[in-house]
């Protein structure tokens, strides 16, 4: 991360293949600043809100790459 609400922002995944096809996990770590108050943030909203933005978001890109339309989605990037 190079700005933003986050002291530390990494989000990375990992795909390995299995029988339904292909997994993916993410691995999602993140601080917020402030210390002591920051922590309890994170404790009291911030974790539980990312890992279920992260679910809709996967749902999202899931449905999309299933679909047969990625194409247009990546065609747009270059």
């Amino acid at each position: 991360m190079v700005s933003g609400a986050f002291l530390k922002f990494d989000h990375d995944h990992h795909f390995d293949s299995c029988d339904m096809g292909t997994a993916m996990t993410d691995v999602f770590a993140f601080t917020s600043p402030l210390g002591p108050p920051g922590h309890l943030a994170n404790w009291f909203f911030f974790t539980r809100q990312m890992r279920k933005l992260l679910a809709v978001r996967n749902q999202l890109i899931k449905s999309i790459a299933e679909s047969g339309n990625a194409k247009q989605f990546t065609d747009a990037l270059g």
